[in-house]
């Protein structure tokens, strides 16, 4: 059973897979990390968020030029709120959930006039199976306003 929660570290990329946390994370989770050989960095931080700001210094000194943040709403949200997104993967599965109390991806930013609006430039588009994949390079506007309570700020 122990192996099974590894299974997401087992790919070709397993080298290439760093995992990030704060320091509020549990060593013991820290020391399984490591011990199946996954890299793990650990941000001083004062909230159990991972801040950001550090997040791109680490990986700039460690020559990342490409991360893929897999998330709920509050993280992107967040990341796009303090405009730490440069480049936008969004994928788009064929598939409806109609629940109203679903966040969106987005959720806690508010456009209320399109010239508010995060825009794609260059933006490329891709089939993948059923699947859509947009992306592009996120240009934001110089007034942006965000739900603070959706985005836990408060």
């Amino acid at each position: 059973m122990e192996k099974e929660r590894f299974a997401l570290y087992s790919d070709r990329f397993r080298k290439r897979t760093i995992v990030v946390t704060s320091s509020h994370a549990g060593s013991g989770y820290i020391r399984m990390l490591e011990n199946e050989g996954i890299r793990v960095w650990v941000l001083p931080s004062e909230t159990p968020r991972v801040p950001i700001p550090a997040f791109r210094a680490r990986c700039t000194q460690e020559k990342i030029t490409g991360v893929y943040f897999e998330g709920g709403p509050r993280l992107i949200a967040g990341i796009m709120r303090d405009k730490n997104l440069d480049y936008l993967f969004s994928y788009r599965a064929p598939i409806i959930l109609a629940d109203e109390k679903g966040k969106n991806a987005y959720s806690g930013l508010k456009t209320y006039r399109l010239d508010q609006a995060i825009r794609l430039e260059k933006v490329r588009h891709r089939i993948l199976a059923d699947d859509q994949l947009v992306r592009g390079f996120v240009r934001y506007p110089g007034e942006m306003n965000v739900d603070e309570y959706l985005l836990g700020i408060r």
